[in-house]
């Protein structure tokens, strides 16, 4: 592969194009211990951690656009103690709580006016995001929690990267 000289020493051709069409270019070194998994992913044991990381934020973008926060505050803080904690169970609940709590206020919202400010979709979509969420806590409670975890090159195609 031919390099081009640039000012913090040699880029190879396909690093330059990459650059010049605006693209991120994905580099990744390969051995003979590289597994396929590392290139197109694979099953790794489930961190509860991280899933409740995602679903929290979620729910706290989703929740403060749908109600006041100063007057679920107490809920709130209620909901944060129980995702600092780690205490996977409760902040389950909390979230199937608020999905109920959620498509409610979006029905009540529709037949008053036939608008609503969040639609019902999101809540619903919200609602199988807990479910999802208590079945993956139940799984790791029971130490059988397995995720699909992309790998480099499957990542960087659903990206648009080189």
């Amino acid at each position: 592969m031919p390099n081009i000289e640039t000012g913090c020493g040699k880029t190879t051709l396909i690093q330059r194009l990459a650059s010049l069409s605006g693209h991120e270019l994905v580099v990744q070194n390969l051995s003979l211990q590289t597994d396929s998994t590392d290139l197109l992913g694979g099953y790794r044991p489930l961190e509860i951690r991280h899933i409740a990381r995602n679903v929290y934020t979620d729910f706290v973008q989703l929740f403060c656009s749908s109600f006041s926060k100063s007057q679920n505050a107490q809920f709130l803080d209620y909901v944060t103690a129980a995702y600092e904690k780690g205490q996977w169970k409760r902040l389950s609940q909390c979230f199937q709580r608020a999905a109920k709590m959620g498509l409610d206020k979006t029905k009540q919202q529709k037949t008053k006016n036939n608008t609503t400010a969040i639609s019902t979709e999101v809540w619903f979509e919200f609602k199988r995001t807990s479910e999802r969420f208590e079945k993956q806590r139940v799984a790791c409670d029971t130490g059988l929690a397995f995720v699909f975890t992309e790998g480099a090159l499957v990542e960087a195609i659903r990206s648009g990267k080189w």
